[in-house]
């Protein structure tokens, strides 16, 4: 019974990961890395989810989660973005959350302009 219970819970994981990969507010990697722990430890750690395995996709976690903060402000940067028009993108960004993932990226855009243009 606890099987079937940390197999469903894993799965789960898995799948809110699948939808993270879509919607910015969940953090996908980390869910399904979760999600797969989960897994490997109801089944034991038996093939194929073995430490290793799990190892390896604990640092590709890492490095990606890092890099999806990161690209981003690099990006800005490196194009001439002033630091007010990244602040207004990412508060453009969190209200933007709200209202749907299409709202998210126009809060984005919007922040970013009518920050900067009051800067």
């Amino acid at each position: 019974m606890i099987a079937a219970i940390g197999i469903m819970a894993g799965a789960i994981l898995i799948l809110l990961g699948l939808v993270g990969s879509v919607l910015p507010i969940l953090p996908g990697p980390p869910l399904s890395l979760l999600g797969l722990f989960l897994l490997a430890l109801v089944r034991n750690f038996s093939p194929p989810l073995t430490p290793t395995l799990l190892i390896v996709m604990l640092i590709v976690t890492t490095v990606v989660t890092t890099l999806d903060y990161f690209i981003p402000l690099f990006g800005a940067k490196r194009y001439g973005t002033s630091k007010w028009g990244i602040y207004g993108s990412i508060g453009g960004m969190i209200l933007g959350v709200f209202f749907s993932p299409f709202g998210i990226l126009l809060g984005a855009f919007m922040g970013a302009v009518l920050v900067f243009d009051m800067y």
